[in-house]
């Protein structure tokens, strides 16, 4: 008769509940007592005697399982890396665009800025300078010997850095009355000095005399 499992004394605690199984060997040809029970064909086994029988015990088959947790986050880590990248590169590419568009605000100002102490080193525009006055042919010609053409200079009596404009026009005429009116006045060859005015006739017409008022503006 098969004796009772061995019990572990009371009181005694076991830190792993395996050490209350004894260890046990099976071989893969050997045929476990059950295995005659259970079928009453011993083809392939010897037949067991009394003697083979041995008391037994139940045992728990508690197999190592080893687990490896592998980390998914480097995915996600590498993709954050990659997007930080990216906007590293845009804040760079934006960091330059604008230390050019400063660059550019800093040399337009510079530029002003000489621009402005040019202008201030400049000396102020001169005063308008006006000389006005009269010229007549009596002054190079009798009115008894009319011409066609009677030319005169005119000197300024006021000073002009450069040439003057100058304008012209009829104040007098004194003409024959045995033909129509046809006088014209002008000036030529005018300078920072004077001018050259002229009275001229066509035709028939005869100029006794001829007075022109006459007026520059310069500087």
């Amino acid at each position: 008769m098969a004796s009772p499992p061995s019990q572990p004394p009371q009181g005694a605690a076991s830190a792993d509940p395996s050490e209350n199984f004894d260890h046990v060997s099976v071989w893969s040809h050997d045929c476990l007592p059950s295995e005659y029970l259970a079928n009453d064909s011993t083809e392939g086994c010897d037949t067991p005697s009394s003697s083979d029988f041995t008391p037994t015990k139940r045992f728990q088959f508690r197999p190592h399982l080893t687990v490896n947790v592998y980390n998914t986050r480097g995915g996600s880590s590498s993709g954050a890396s990659d997007a930080s990248t990216i906007h590293a590169e845009r804040y760079a590419e934006r960091s330059t665009e604008r230390d050019e568009v400063l660059t550019k605000l800093e040399s337009q100002l510079a530029a002003l800025s000489r621009r402005v102490d040019e202008l201030s080193q400049e000396q102020e525009p001169s005063p308008v300078v006006i000389d006005s006055g009269t010229w007549s042919t009596i002054k190079v010609r009798s009115w008894e010997n009319p011409q066609v053409h009677t030319k005169g200079r005119v000197s300024f009596s006021k000073d002009f850095k450069t040439a003057p404009t100058v304008s012209v026009s009829i104040s007098a005429a004194d003409v024959s009355k045995d033909a129509n009116f046809r006088v014209k006045v002008y000036a030529t060859a005018v300078d920072a000095t004077g001018f050259t005015a002229h009275a001229d006739s066509w035709s028939n017409t005869k100029i006794y005399s001829c007075e022109i008022s006459w007026i520059a503006i310069g500087s």
